[in-house]
């Protein structure tokens, strides 16, 4: 809880907001939060047979997997006056999916879904390139009851790094002139209810207690971008386990660009929070309106 009331602290310093490409505070009220996409071909290796939601059937390694994620920005003067002017609160919401589509066989079920609502504070530190977020709190559940059962409630430190002086001007790579972005962050959250949450008590020996990510962005002809995000579960005092995911995109369309991701690890979904995953997946993502 002291992480909590040092990170609030520091939501009562100032600065603008860093946002790529532009560095004005959000104005807009619903805004786009966590990554957007389908994969419409996502392999995953040992993959149970059975789950709950395909009781009686049997699961194919191919589903579609597919997130939707938002935030709503709060613009009450009382906030603001409260909070400083550029301190922006959030209600967030993330919705992820994983959708036994090609699996004709068994009325292609729902394998799971999990829910995530949290909200979001969020104020840019002195140094222009750099912001906080903390979370008080986010519930993340898979919706489901008895033995199947999976929530997750936390709270959450994040500290944000954005540049887009990474490289300065144009640099030539031929046949293309590009300029770059790229961003970092390292956020650690800590449980509430306390640290066996009931419905999956050895949550933190695989998932722990943060992780790191970095992403960089070129400015070429196809936008290409690439995200790498990993965690441990160091501090939980349990055997080594760890997360390790990068994703890359370019875009197809004006609407849309191609996604393929790659996973290896603990912590792939909720349901399956204790299971050594590998995954591969291809499909959209979509750009943020």
């Amino acid at each position: 809880m002291s992480l909590f009331i040092h990170a609030l602290l520091l939501l009562q310093q100032g600065g603008d907001v860093p946002a790529l490409p532009t560095t004005d505070p959000p104005t807009v009220r619903f805004q786009p939060w966590r990554d957007n996409y389908i994969q419409l071909g996502s392999w995953r290796s040992d993959l149970p047979e059975i789950t709950p939601a395909a009781a009686g059937g049997r699961n194919k390694d191919v589903e579609t997997e597919f997130q939707l994620s938002f935030r709503y920005l709060f613009l009450a003067d009382w906030l603001q006056d409260v909070l400083g002017r550029e301190t922006s609160v959030f209600a967030a919401y993330t919705t992820r999916s994983y959708w036994q589509v090609w699996n004709s066989a068994d009325s292609r079920p729902f394998r799971t879904t999990e829910h995530a609502p949290e909200l979001v504070f969020e104020r840019p530190l002195p140094d222009q390139d750099f912001l906080v977020r903390v979370a008080p709190i986010i519930h993340q559940s898979n919706g489901e009851a008895g033995v199947v059962s999976r929530s997750w409630d936390r709270g959450y430190v994040e500290l944000v790094w954005r540049s887009d002086d990474w490289l300065t001007g144009a640099h030539t790579v031929r046949p293309w002139e590009y300029t770059a972005a790229q961003s970092a962050s390292a956020q650690i959250w800590w449980p509430w209810g306390g640290d066996e949450p009931e419905d999956n008590p050895d949550i933190y020996d695989y998932r722990g207690y943060g992780r790191i990510r970095y992403s960089t962005y070129f400015d070429t002809r196809f936008k290409p971008s690439v995200s790498i995000t990993a965690g441990s579960n160091l501090g939980s005092g349990a055997e080594f386990r760890g997360a390790f995911e990068v994703d890359f995109s370019l875009t197809l369309t004006g609407l849309s660009r191609l996604h393929l991701q790659f996973f290896r690890g603990y912590g792939d979904s909720l349901l399956d929070y204790d299971q050594l995953v590998t995954r591969y997946g291809i499909g959209f993502e979509l750009i943020p309106w």
